[in-house]
């Protein structure tokens, strides 16, 4: 997004810082296969059956990392979220290029919730309109509390939740019929 003026809050975080976390779970991984056949007993059968398992394994999670940082690497595109006095804006390339971006002034609260049985944490943004846009924000390394602060700042009528850190439990409809 380009802004001009006054920016509120602000975040950004390129695909490529992911694929850089990837590359170091690759090197976790292979210490771990390396420290089972250095400290693991060599005579016993369980520990044989096992470490024939983890041959296999690792070469399939190895894989799979390196397949995910290649494309991260490569894509390289940023999560953003920018609040200015107007404006709320949300890009992020990990939820099929989801794109938020609304008046500020149009922002009726924001909820978070988990859901009780699947501890499913959920952000939600509402509008005057009546839509409401979910938020994949616990998927990044934000400053809620200053994003919220931001929103409120730009709009001093919009219902955040009391803690930022905090998630109200949500039974699902189906177990509240079943409780009746």
């Amino acid at each position: 997004m380009k802004h001009n003026g006054v920016v509120l809050f602000s975040y950004h975080r390129r695909q490529r810082d992911t694929a850089k976390i990837l590359g170091l779970n690759i090197v976790v991984a292979l210490a771990m296969y390396a420290a089972a056949y250095q400290f693991l007993p060599e005579g016993d059968t369980a520990v044989q059956e096992l470490l024939a398992v983890a041959d296999i394994a690792i070469v399939v999670v190895v894989l799979c990392l390196l397949a995910g940082a290649f494309y991260l690497y490569k894509k390289n595109e940023a999560v953003e979220v920018i609040v200015t006095p107007s404006t709320f804006f949300y890009h992020d390339p990990y939820f099929s290029s989801l794109t938020i971006e609304v008046a500020v002034k149009d922002i009726l609260s924001i909820t978070q919730t988990t859901d009780v049985q699947q501890d499913f944490h959920t952000t939600r943004m509402h509008l005057r309109d009546g839509k409401s846009h979910q938020l994949m924000l616990i998927n990044h390394r934000l400053d809620r509390a200053a994003l919220y602060d931001a929103l409120k700042k730009a709009n001093p009528t919009i219902e955040s939740p009391e803690h930022p850190n905090r998630f109200k439990k949500r039974v699902p409809d189906w177990v509240k019929k079943l409780r009746k």
